[in-house]
């Protein structure tokens, strides 16, 4: 009823998919509702993943989809403006050397002028930490000046924001708008502020849990107007342009008041105990016949279909009818295949209503009787919907790519249905909850391969999945550069009733291999994959032994094993923590982030520290969050002398300088020389949540510090402890492992390889 009360529509602004907009999109939609879409500029690739080893590419994918589920909740539209995402930066002029500043400010206006807001809001503000949030402070006001000139050269049609509303920050005045976010609404039973929390909390699950809702969100949201405004009052919020404005109203000028009155009256009809139901269809009736006097794309349709999709769901929801979609677990869509789904309608039969389906985006879709056509006796109608996939079957590619990247993420297969209410149809559109995914779909493990100069066979495995509902049989094939032998290069493999299988390979390097990558090259039919193979000058001793407390990412056991190092490894558990003997490894490992969420291994900790203190150990603790080395109101102790403590401070320009303090230290020259080579070309970062607290004890090796901040001494720590030896690294290794950087490889053989004379 608010929604077909009201037209306007509102763009918020933000960096990232899991920013502060979720408090004024939960305003503006429950307290006026207003329309709102959400303009991301990055897909959130470069932030931390805390539920699994994803990042980059796979990242944003996951990030998208979260962004997308937590708009929906508020019932909101998200847009992007797909800058990349490569991390923290500490100002704007570092976001444009990556963003490009004039590509942005012109994407940003083409976007407003496709998007065409009335109103434009971002809760960054001028003081803000980050600078993708300060490039997006600096660009909005010029952004939205320029949409509205007509002489300014770009695409679409000149578009003017009415308002533009910035965050306050910590200083406002006279032009700063306060709202009470602790008010309670009344449809949800809940607060703004509370409202936004859970969608931060429920939906955008990589990230990890925000903080307490007093930490992320304040109960007053501060904005500061930057175009003036009307006030905000329940009737006309902002004074914001409405269809029945004379300019808008594309209709008999003596139909407006009458019209206007009765589309007012709906929020007074909520309490009726019969629903007008009949008057309500009268009103749509005349509302879709004004449309069609609408050209396509007119400021004034685009107001009279938010009027009109109100109004068809006001309907459904006043009948009691609601449509939903199921399919089988394990379900996906394929290219010129079919796939079955049940669609029921509850409410349907004590309404008698009919219903019928269109598949979107040229996808087919049959509606037949289901064999419980009535729902078991309920009073829901029940059917099947066979769905025919656009296109020809293909093994080539990879089919869910193209919905990530783009202004818009639109759903592979979506279903609008049509629910016939006392001979009106009223449209739902459905999102079928499948992927879009090649017939047969290829998986190396691990995906890149780790070469030593002094090893000469590595392994690896194919993964083979058959979404087809076709049987595969064929060869799956390997092809190596010249000089690299495979040992049974072809396989057969034979998908009947099977959907997967899992196959091994062994690859034997030339005799003399220099540093640099091969591919091998894997093939299944027409569907195939490269796999990288680098060859890295590095070394470690013979019979290593390694310990690893892993985390979520599976970077650090695609290294050690055989597609790598080739050493012997063992993943320690919270239990082998706890009681297992640790005297048979040399080295233990703590991979980046892996304390996160696990709090016995945190309570099981001082026996990593006396197994550091044996002789010829060593334990290495790769970087974790402050958070999570220093858990609140726990005592956690991770290191072995006090005080040693885990700040926020990073070094964020990954070609920062880096001073070796200690050139002849055993990290640094056992058992391979660190170069100053070794430090070029890395990748988002240098180090990240450094120790700003530590004791004389720890040994600082290397000195490193962004542009105009001040130096950094502790992203590599060393310390005696014992007869053993502690290592705490702060270094972004794992980002630059995850490349097989050569750098970073060695790096990593030095860590893992403890001190030949302690």
């Amino acid at each position: 009823m608010l929604d077909a009360t009201c037209d306007a529509h509102a763009l918020l602004v933000a960096s990232h998919p899991d920013d502060r907009y979720p408090l004024p999109a939960a305003w503006l939609r429950t307290a006026f509702g207003i329309r709102v879409s959400v303009l991301l500029a990055t897909r959130g690739g470069g932030g931390q993943n805390s539920a699994g080893p994803e990042t980059g590419d796979a990242l944003e994918r996951i990030r998208t989809l979260e962004a997308e589920v937590g708009c929906a909740q508020l019932g909101c539209d998200v847009w992007y403006l797909d800058r990349p995402d490569n991390g923290f930066r500490r100002s704007a002029a570092e976001t444009f050397a990556e963003w490009g500043r004039e590509a942005t400010l012109r994407d940003l206006v083409r976007l407003l002028r496709r998007i065409r807001p009335d109103i434009v809001l971002t809760t960054h503000h001028r003081e803000e930490m980050h600078g993708h949030d300060l490039a997006l402070v600096e660009l909005l006001p010029e952004a939205v000046r320029l949409a509205a000139k007509a002489d300014f050269a770009g695409e679409g049609p000149p578009h003017q924001v009415r308002s533009l509303l910035l965050g306050a920050g910590s200083s406002f005045g006279t032009s700063t708008l306060r709202i009470d976010v602790d008010q309670l609404d009344g449809n949800h039973g809940v607060t703004w502020r509370r409202m936004a929390h859970d969608v931060l909390r429920l939906a955008h699950r990589s990230p990890g849990l925000p903080g307490p809702i007093n930490e992320v969100f304040e109960s007053t949201m501060r904005l500061e107007v930057l175009l003036p405004t009307g006030p905000v009052d329940q009737d006309h919020p902002f004074d914001l342009p409405s269809l029945f404005d004379s300019s808008n109203w594309p209709g008999d000028p003596a139909r407006l008041a009458s019209l206007q009155q009765a589309i007012g009256a709906l929020r007074e009809q909520a309490d009726l105990p019969q629903p007008p139901i009949d008057a309500w269809i009268a009103l749509l009736v005349e509302l879709r016949a004004l449309r069609g006097r609408c050209a396509e794309g007119s400021e004034s349709r685009s107001r009279l279909e938010r009027r009109i999709d109100a109004l068809e769901r006001l309907l459904l929801i006043s009948a009691g009818m609601q449509a939903e979609l199921e399919v089988l677990p394990g379900t996906v869509a394929i290219a010129g295949e079919e796939f079955s789904a049940i669609v029921q309608l509850h409410g349907a039969v004590r309404n008698a209503a009919k219903m019928r389906a269109e598949g979107l985006d040229g996808i087919e879709v049959e509606l037949e009787p289901h064999d419980d056509a009535q729902g078991s006796g309920t009073d829901s109608l029940r059917a099947n919907a066979r769905f025919r996939m656009p296109g020809q079957s293909t093994t080539v590619g990879d089919s869910g790519t193209n919905p990530y990247r783009g202004d818009r993420f639109v759903p592979p297969v979506r279903l609008r249905l049509f629910v016939s209410l006392r001979e009106v149809e009223l449209p739902v559109t459905l999102i079928v909850p499948v992927e879009l995914r090649a017939p047969i779909e290829l998986q190396v493990v691990p995906q890149m391969l780790l070469l030593p100069n002094d090893r000469q066979v590595v392994q690896f495995s194919v993964g083979v999945t058959r979404n087809t509902q076709f049987p595969v049989a064929k060869d799956l094939v390997v092809r190596a550069p010249a000089g690299y032998a495979l040992r049974r290069d072809r396989q057969a493999i034979a998908l009947i009733d099977q959907r997967r299988d899992l196959l091994g390979f062994e690859v034997e390097a030339p005799a003399v291999h220099k540093p640099g990558v091969d591919v091998l090259r894997v093939a299944l039919g027409a569907n195939r994959v490269v796999l990288p193979v680098h060859t890295v000058e590095v070394s470690l001793p013979q019979g290593l032994r390694v310990g690893l407390l892993r985390s979520r990412d599976d970077t650090l056991p695609g290294i050690l094993g055989v597609g790598g190092f080739g050493i012997g490894w063992t993943e320690l558990s919270d239990a082998d923590v706890a009681v297992a003997d640790l005297g048979g490894f040399d080295t233990i490992v703590v991979d980046a982030r892996a304390l996160r969420e696990r709090p016995d291994a945190r309570r099981g900790f001082r026996r990593l520290l006396e197994f550091a203190a044996g002789k010829g150990h060593r334990l290495v603790i790769l970087y974790q969050k402050e958070n999570e080395f220093h858990p609140p109101g726990d005592s956690f102790l991770g290191a072995p002398h006090s005080p040693f403590h885990v700040g926020r401070a990073r070094v964020t320009r990954a070609d920062a300088p880096v001073r070796v303090l200690l050139s002849n230290h055993v990290l640094l020259n056992h058992p391979n020389a660190i170069k100053p080579a070794d430090w070029d070309s890395w990748e988002q970062e240098r180090a990240l949540y450094l120790p700003d607290t530590y004791a004389t004890q720890y040994q600082e090796l290397l000195e490193t510090q962004d542009p105009g901040q001040p130096a950094q001494r502790g992203a590599l720590l060393y310390a005696r402890t014992g007869e053993g030896e502690y290592v705490y690294c702060a270094l972004a290794l794992v980002r630059q492992l995850k490349k097989l950087h050569p750098g970073a490889v060695r790096l990593l053989a030095n860590l893992l390889t403890p001190a030949p004379n302690p």
